[in-house]
This record gives C-alpha cells, sequence and structure tokens, in this order.
C-alpha cells in the first residue's frame, strides 16, 4: 500500500510513498509540529485514508491547509537536504529517496502558488 498527496487529477501532481516510509515521515512530523493540533489531524487522516487531495482541503479550511503545505514542505525539504537521516529500516535507496522528497517540494510549490493569498 502508499500514501498519495495530489493536487489535481493529473498524475505529474500526485505524489506516493510506501506505508512504511510515510508513517516514519508522519512520525518526524507528529514530534516537531507536535503544538499543531490541526496539522496533526489532517496528517492522520492522510495516512488512516491512503492520501489527500489538497485541492479539496484547501477549499474546505484555506488556512490548515496551507499550514498542513508548509508543515510538510519544512520536513520534506530537511529529508531532500540529507539534514534528517534516513533509517535503514526502510529499506529504501537513501539517495532515491531524498530526490523523491525533493519532487515532494516542488509539487507542494506548485499548488501553494496557485492557492489565494
Amino acid at each position: 500500500m502508499s500514501v498519495s498527496i495530489s493536487c489535481s487529477p493529473k498524475s505529474k501532481d500526485t505524489w506516493f510513498l510506501n506505508n512504511l516510509a510515510f508513517a516514519w515521515f508522519k512520525g518526524i512530523i507528529c514530534v516537531r509540529h507536535a503544538d499543531d493540533v490541526e496539522a496533526l489531524e489532517l496528517l492522520e487522516i492522510t495516512h488512516v485514508t491512503n492520501g489527500c487531495y489538497l485541492d479539496g482541503m484547501a477549499s474546505e479550511n484555506l488556512s490548515g491547509c496551507a499550514t498542513f503545505i508548509d508543515i510538510l514542505k519544512i520536513e520534506a525539504a530537511r529529508i531532500a537536504s540529507g539534514e534528517e537521516p534516513i533509517p535503514d529500516r526502510l529499506r529504501l535507496e537513501k539517495a532515491d529517496l531524498r530526490n523523491h522528497f525533493s519532487a515532494l517540494v516542488g509539487l507542494l510549490d506548485r499548488f501553494e502558488s496557485r492557492l489565494p493569498h
């Protein structure tokens, strides 16, 4: 199984990550952003439902979605840069996973640029 984050029906706007790696990513966010209850709830919903559609999330709660995106971008960028070590238990090629998180940052940047300010 995998978790997806998408901002349009186009495949280039959809990012997938296997459940084990997403649980690790979620754990990082839960520790570093424990005080942001709304973002953690959105993250839990994303994990339980195996994905989220950012357009729908933004239409329901623009400020909550913007905060959620900011948190995802911060932590994905830390992983992509190598600042956050990738545990061996994920059994994924670390350089590939860093590139994959870099792609998430790009997707979130594209989506964020479309949001009203």
